[in-house]
């Protein structure tokens, strides 16, 4: 699977992508939101996004797009891929933006909670996205 991979946290995108790099997968790493930005012109390019919620701001975002910066990216992806599996691993409760934002009326959305539980790998998590 091409999976993006979109969270500010160096650590956690290092231990998570070499994870899924070691059961198979090909990860592109965005530490940087204007990164993730730029990626979205080869969206079609990937299986799956892995998105973390809270991010730095960046250059490419407005802060009126959206109350936080992966919600941002979130929207500008879903007008290039309406379908396109997306992985919400956020420290953020899912209660405090799933439903204002849209997730919750998307399908091919789902939510995993930092930090994952001792039993939660990120590739199972993969397995089981929409």
């Amino acid at each position: 699977m091409n999976i993006l991979f979109i969270d500010d946290h160096p650590e956690f995108l290092k231990e998570m992508a070499d994870q899924l790099e070691d059961h198979g997968h090909t990860v592109k790493r965005c530490l940087r939101a204007d990164d993730a930005v730029g990626e979205l012109d080869r969206i079609n390019d990937y299986d799956l996004i892995i998105l973390d919620i809270m991010m730095r701001l960046g250059t490419m975002i407005r802060p009126e797009e959206a109350p936080e910066t992966g919600i941002a990216i979130y929207k500008r992806l879903r007008r290039l891929a309406a379908k396109l599996p997306v992985l919400v691993v956020s420290a953020l409760a899912k209660d405090r933006f799933w439903q204002q934002s849209g997730f919750a009326q998307d399908p091919h959305a789902a939510y995993f909670g930092k930090p994952l539980g001792s039993d939660e790998r990120i590739y199972t998590l993969v397995e089981r996205a929409p």
